[in-house]
Protein backbone atom coordinates (compact mmCIF):
# COMPACT_ATOMS: atom_id res chain seq x y z
CA UNK A 1 0.00 0.00 0.00
CA UNK A 2 1.10 3.58 -0.54
CA UNK A 3 -0.52 6.82 1.00
CA UNK A 4 -0.31 10.22 -0.06
CA UNK A 5 -1.81 13.32 1.26
CA UNK A 6 -4.07 15.17 -1.39
CA UNK A 7 -5.71 18.62 -1.45
CA UNK A 8 -8.81 17.61 -1.68
CA UNK A 9 -10.21 21.67 -2.66
CA UNK A 10 -8.45 21.51 -6.03
CA UNK A 11 -8.38 18.74 -8.89
CA UNK A 12 -7.00 15.16 -7.53
CA UNK A 13 -5.30 14.98 -11.39
CA UNK A 14 -6.73 11.33 -12.19
CA UNK A 15 -9.36 9.33 -13.78
CA UNK A 16 -10.75 6.26 -12.86
CA UNK A 17 -11.19 3.44 -14.50
CA UNK A 18 -14.85 1.75 -14.38
CA UNK A 19 -18.15 2.15 -13.15
CA UNK A 20 -19.94 0.56 -10.00
CA UNK A 21 -21.56 -1.74 -12.77
CA UNK A 22 -17.57 -2.68 -13.19
CA UNK A 23 -16.92 -4.15 -9.31
CA UNK A 24 -13.34 -5.27 -9.80
CA UNK A 25 -12.51 -2.02 -12.04
CA UNK A 26 -14.15 1.24 -10.46
CA UNK A 27 -11.25 2.08 -8.42
CA UNK A 28 -8.09 1.46 -10.79
CA UNK A 29 -6.48 5.10 -11.55
CA UNK A 30 -6.84 5.02 -15.44
CA UNK A 31 -5.00 7.74 -16.61
CA UNK A 32 -3.15 10.55 -14.01
CA UNK A 33 -2.58 14.09 -15.71
CA UNK A 34 0.62 15.70 -16.28
CA UNK A 35 1.51 18.63 -13.50
CA UNK A 36 -1.82 17.81 -11.35
CA UNK A 37 -1.03 16.96 -7.53
CA UNK A 38 -1.82 13.05 -8.38
CA UNK A 39 1.78 13.39 -11.52
CA UNK A 40 3.55 15.34 -8.96
CA UNK A 41 3.30 13.35 -5.95
CA UNK A 42 3.96 10.15 -8.39
CA UNK A 43 0.44 8.10 -8.38
CA UNK A 44 0.75 6.17 -11.07
CA UNK A 45 -2.27 4.39 -13.65
CA UNK A 46 -3.20 1.12 -12.68
CA UNK A 47 -2.85 1.64 -8.39
CA UNK A 48 -6.42 1.08 -7.02
CA UNK A 49 -7.86 3.61 -4.39
CA UNK A 50 -8.79 1.30 -1.20
CA UNK A 51 -8.93 4.23 1.41
CA UNK A 52 -10.27 8.19 1.84
CA UNK A 53 -9.10 9.58 5.39
CA UNK A 54 -8.39 6.53 7.01
CA UNK A 55 -11.76 5.09 5.66
CA UNK A 56 -12.09 2.13 3.42
CA UNK A 57 -14.19 2.48 0.24
CA UNK A 58 -15.83 -0.36 -1.58
CA UNK A 59 -17.45 1.68 -4.84
CA UNK A 60 -17.74 5.40 -6.55
CA UNK A 61 -20.36 6.32 -3.73
CA UNK A 62 -18.63 5.30 -1.05
CA UNK A 63 -15.44 7.45 -2.35
CA UNK A 64 -17.79 10.39 -2.80
CA UNK A 65 -18.83 10.34 0.47
CA UNK A 66 -15.29 9.56 2.55
CA UNK A 67 -13.80 13.07 0.33
CA UNK A 68 -17.12 15.03 1.27
CA UNK A 69 -16.58 13.84 4.90
CA UNK A 70 -13.45 14.63 4.71
CA UNK A 71 -13.84 18.22 3.32
CA UNK A 72 -16.40 18.82 6.49
CA UNK A 73 -14.48 17.04 8.85
CA UNK A 74 -11.30 20.17 7.41
CA UNK A 75 -14.36 22.88 7.20
CA UNK A 76 -14.40 23.40 3.80
CA UNK A 77 -11.27 21.44 2.43
CA UNK A 78 -7.56 20.79 3.30
CA UNK A 79 -5.77 17.66 2.92
CA UNK A 80 -6.53 13.97 3.17
CA UNK A 81 -5.04 10.73 2.83
CA UNK A 82 -5.72 8.98 -0.14
CA UNK A 83 -4.52 5.02 0.16
CA UNK A 84 -3.70 3.03 -3.07
CA UNK A 85 -2.99 -0.50 -3.51
CA UNK A 86 -0.37 -1.34 -5.80
CA UNK A 87 -1.04 -3.79 -8.75
CA UNK A 88 0.52 -6.07 -11.19
CA UNK A 89 -1.67 -3.95 -13.80
CA UNK A 90 0.96 -0.50 -13.14
CA UNK A 91 3.65 -0.50 -15.96
CA UNK A 92 6.68 -1.40 -15.14
CA UNK A 93 8.30 1.42 -17.98
CA UNK A 94 5.48 3.41 -17.96
CA UNK A 95 4.21 6.25 -15.71
CA UNK A 96 0.78 5.70 -16.97
CA UNK A 97 0.70 10.02 -16.95
CA UNK A 98 -0.76 11.76 -20.15
CA UNK A 99 -0.67 15.42 -21.03
CA UNK A 100 -4.38 17.22 -21.18
CA UNK A 101 -5.89 20.12 -20.18
CA UNK A 102 -9.18 18.03 -19.38
CA UNK A 103 -10.08 18.29 -15.78
CA UNK A 104 -9.47 14.20 -14.84
CA UNK A 105 -11.04 14.04 -11.68
CA UNK A 106 -14.81 14.22 -12.76
CA UNK A 107 -14.67 10.61 -11.65
CA UNK A 108 -13.30 11.74 -7.92
CA UNK A 109 -15.14 14.55 -6.79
Amino acid sequence: LQVFRLDITTSLGWVLGGADSEADRWNYIERVVSGMQADTLGVRAGWKVVMVDGSAVASTKELAEAITNAKERLGGGGRCDFTFALTSETADNSSGVISTDVNADANAD
